[in-house]
Parts: structure tokens; C-alpha cells; sequence
């Protein structure tokens, strides 16, 4: 039988929306994982070039870099590749989606986030980014 690993995981938030950012922070940290938030898609990559995170959760809306850019970086750099990117968008066009899809996203979450689906989301790509 496979086990699971439900070690909470390290999560950074980028979002210019302090507000989304705060609640977010809340829905995460309440089930044990380390939050940091950032504003900016340069703010985001100096994050995980410092301390590469678990997880990023990524608006495709924010000051440059675009979330989409920061996502083909992430993607296209072998030491950050394998972090899973959850792009969130209030944007409900599906060639955001496609697009996001094309550069590396492993989700596109779509706003208003729902606590318990973001919560979900998070923890099953944590779960599938250790097994691999």
C-alpha cells in the first residue's frame, strides 16, 4: 500500500491584492504550512531564488513580470522546474487557461477562491510533487 505524505509544505503567495494575499495566508497557515507573500512577479523570482518554496501560488495579474512570464521562468530554470505553479485569475477567458497551461502551470484556479478548494488544491500538489 502507497503512503501519503502530509507534511505541510512551504508556499509562496504572490498576489498585488494584499487582502487575497492575507486570506489566503490564513486558509494555508490554519492547516500547518509556511506562508510568504509578494506583490510582484520580480518580488516572486527573487523568492524562490532565495529560498526555492514547496509551492507557488501565482495571479497571472500582477507588476511585471506577468504571473504567466514568472510561470515560464520558473519552468524553464532545471533548479526550479519541478515546483508545482498554481496560477489564480479573476479572468474567466479560457485562453488565460490554455495559455497558462502552455507555460508550465500544473492548475489554474479561477477567482473567487473557494478556502476549501484552494486548500485541497495545495495539499494534492504537495502530495504529488514528493512522489515524484
Amino acid at each position: 500500500m502507497e503512503s501519503t505524505d502530509t507534511r505541510p509544505g512551504t508556499v509562496l503567495v504572490v498576489d498585488d491584492q494584499k487582502s487575497s494575499a492575507d486570506l489566503i495566508r490564513r486558509w494555508l497557515e490554519a492547516d500547518g504550512h509556511t506562508v510568504l507573500a509578494v506583490e510582484t512577479g520580480e518580488a516572486a523570482l527573487e523568492a524562490v531564488k532565495a529560498s526555492p518554496p514547496d509551492l507557488v501560488l501565482l495571479d497571472i495579474m500582477i507588476p511585471p513580470p506577468s504571473g504567466f512570464e514568472v510561470c515560464k521562468q520558473l519552468k524553464k530554470d532545471p533548479a526550479t522546474r519541478h515546483i508545482p505553479v498554481l496560477l489564480m485569475s479573476g479572468l474567466q477567458d479560457p485562453a488565460n487557461w490554455r495559455r497558462g497551461l502552455e507555460v508550465g502551470a500544473a492548475e489554474f484556479l479561477a477567482k473567487p477562491l473557494q478556502g476549501q478548494d484552494v486548500r485541497t488544491r495545495v495539499w494534492d500538489h504537495l502530495e504529488r510533487s514528493r512522489k515524484r
